[in-house]
């Protein structure tokens, strides 16, 4: 068997090996505006053809980082509207969360995140 030398190549071929998605799957892809689930998106958006994709772009603010995370929410609106995927997104207090429910603050964000995450995925019948 050939090896692949692309990263593309490198991701269908986990992709397959390990049955992530099926043809025509709804995928929620979470994205923060940083270089990781941006990449992630990139990746996705180039196998949206061949795999049949229907893609919504999620973004949950978690209101630490004050102008920073408001920059890069409306960065991500505009790629979202750029690239043609739709954006839901929202806003969670974490710091209020971790001391209500004495979390840390890496607990809680992940909690909101995930409480997020399966909010949309519900909401567009997603199945990843």
């Amino acid at each position: 068997m050939k090896k692949s030398n692309s990263l593309l190549e490198k991701v269908k071929e986990t992709i397959d090996k390990y049955q992530m998605f099926a043809i025509k799957a709804r995928i929620v892809v979470g994205v923060s505006g940083g270089p990781d689930s941006t990449a992630l998106l990139h990746l996705l958006l180039q196998l949206r053809d061949e795999y049949e994709l229907k893609l919504w772009i999620a973004h949950l603010n978690h209101q630490l980082r004050g102008k920073e995370a408001e920059e890069e929410a409306r960065w991500v609106k505009i790629f979202a509207s750029k690239i043609g995927v739709p954006l839901i997104s929202d806003c969670s207090d974490v710091a209020t969360l971790a001391k209500r429910e004495k979390l840390t603050l890496e607990e809680a964000g992940r909690m909101a995140r995930y409480d997020f995450f399966e909010h949309v995925i519900n909401q567009v019948s997603a199945n990843r």
